[in-house]
């Protein structure tokens, strides 16, 4: 955490893969918040539960199961109703169309991890135009060029 301050850094983006214990989670975020920075906690029930307590300022849901590489958005439609009120939720993975983009902000989530989908188009600029136009609504998008 230290490391990633010095230089900036104000988002840690915690999962599985970081090994850190549930109970671990409350005082990181003590840590965390002396330091100013927004927490991403990717997750799926169990973890979602994790970040509640936690008390989670953003909560990214992972649509990729992480053991058999599987995407399903009904991991967002599933976990979206157990997620705290006034919390910013991202839906991470998976997602491919203005459509789906227009489904997952009409159940709560308001920012999305968009990669797969572009990185295997033809033509990810249209793509990229058409997840980023529709009903009026600009997302805001980053990312390396």
């Amino acid at each position: 955490i230290p490391r990633r301050r010095a230089i900036g850094g104000r988002r840690l983006r915690l999962g599985p893969s970081e090994q850190v214990e549930p109970r671990e989670f409350v005082p990181l975020r003590a840590i965390l918040d002396s330091r100013d920075p927004d927490v991403q906690l990717i997750h799926d029930l169990e973890e979602l539960e994790i970040a509640v307590e936690a008390d989670a300022r953003i909560i990214g849901v992972n649509n990729r199961n992480l053991e058999t590489f599987e995407v399903s958005l009904d991991t967002s439609r599933d976990l979206i109703e157990h997620a705290p009120i006034g919390s910013t939720v991202i839906s991470e993975s998976g997602i491919s169309s203005s459509e789906q983009i227009a489904e997952l902000r009409r159940i709560g989530y308001s920012g999305f991890l968009i990669g797969e989908s572009l990185m295997r188009s033809n033509d990810s600029e249209s793509l990229l135009k058409e997840l980023t136009s529709f009903d009026g609504d600009v997302l805001e998008m980053s990312g390396s060029q």
